[in-house]
């Protein structure tokens, strides 16, 4: 058998917990959707630090491309002294094939 006060305390315990839950108001207003921020562009305003950022990035990618296009032209020289240069060999070694002979 349970003692006298503990189940006061169990009354007064569920009557705290009732008059809690009526307080409380679950149907209230409800939060509005976050926007979809990937179809609104964004207002933003730039500072000075992020401008010298930006200027420093397009800079420092300038120079890499120039560096590539430089890189190139050195490797891609036109191939006519080569040939030519080939053909006179072609030549030099056509003509010591037939001193052989």
């Amino acid at each position: 058998m349970q003692h006298p006060t503990i189940e006061k305390v169990a009354k007064a315990k569920a009557e705290n917990e009732k008059r809690i839950q009526e307080s409380l108001k679950f149907d209230g207003i409800k939060a509005k959707k976050a926007p979809d921020f990937s179809k609104v562009e964004a207002n933003v305003k730039l500072n000075v630090a992020a401008l010298k950022r930006e200027k420093f990035l397009i800079d420092r990618e300038q120079v890499e491309e120039h560096k590539k296009l430089e890189a190139m032209a050195m490797g891609l020289k036109d191939a006519s002294d080569f040939n030519r240069w080939r053909s006179e060999m072609d030549q030099r070694d056509d003509i010591e094939r037939l001193e052989h002979i």
